[in-house]
């Protein structure tokens, strides 16, 4: 399904996410043409926000968006993602071939293990990029970066992904990066990500002390080029009805989760 080359984008835009709080933090919501990064630890939502904001501009805007799942299974996720009941209309917006674009679905979502199907991978990477020349898409999630730079070469990955910086630097297009960052081992994770993007949001946990002592999820946002944005903690809550949600308070006494 091609389509004319779009012209090359000047300037950019600051798209709303449409998820509670997030956009006013922001100053504004997302950038476009931009680079979002978001990092953190297993388990703090952050498969949840980049598609929540992928369903809700597909939902709300009528825009198309492409998910790359590069750490779990796609069935997997896609099992987890569909008992949100904030994605009503999950079953119609979300396809897995381009062909269903024809048919009205509006968020794509592909999968490659970089362990198995290194080939794959790049295939889809270049598919990425092709469709950003060809104005496919609007926004693009890649899931995970982590997994990517840890299991094919480093020089072709730096390679392919470069490529792909620039190309959103230079069409109408928002593409999401998640990060993996290990709660219980330390590793080497690629680090260029976080100085190309111009949106950086940092999600850990922290261990809410005093009376009843909880594990709670944290937000930092630590990036965001264009627009004044809050710098400060909040607290994530995360709702079968809402998806991804920015408490209004922020503990008083809390300590790191793991020091």
């Amino acid at each position: 399904m091609a389509a004319e080359k779009k012209p090359v984008k000047r300037g950019y835009d600051v798209v709303p996410t449409y998820i509670e709080a997030l956009d006013n933090i922001l100053g504004g919501g997302f950038i476009r043409p931009g680079l979002v990064y978001i990092i953190g630890n297993p388990g703090t939502g952050k498969t949840l926000l980049a598609f929540q904001y992928l369903y809700n501009r597909a939902s709300r805007e009528n825009e198309r968006g492409l998910y790359l799942q590069f750490s779990e299974p796609r069935s997997l996720m896609l099992a987890r993602l569909s008992r949100f009941r904030c994605f009503s209309e999950f079953d119609n917006i979300v396809g897995l071939s381009e062909k269903e674009l024809d048919e009205g679905k509006k968020i794509i979502v592909y999968e490659a293990s970089p362990l198995y199907e290194k080939d794959m991978v790049s295939d889809l990477i270049n598919y990425v990029i092709d469709s950003v020349e060809e104005g496919l898409y609007k926004n693009v999630v890649i899931d995970s970066i982590t997994a990517i730079t840890l299991h094919i070469d480093p020089r072709e990955a730096r390679s392919l992904l470069t490529m792909l910086f620039r190309r959103v630097a230079e069409y109408d297009v928002t593409v999401v990066l998640i990060g993996e960052k290990p709660l219980f081992a330390k590793t080497v994770s690629p680090v260029v990500e976080e100085f190309v993007s111009d949106i950086v949001l940092y999600l850990d946990y922290i261990r809410v002390i005093g009376y009843g002592s909880r594990l709670a999820i944290r937000l930092t946002p630590i990036k965001m080029r264009v627009a004044p944005h809050e710098r400060r903690f909040f607290e994530i809550s995360i709702s079968m009805d809402k998806g991804f949600i920015i408490m209004p308070e922020y503990p008083v006494e809390y300590e790191p989760f793991i020091s």
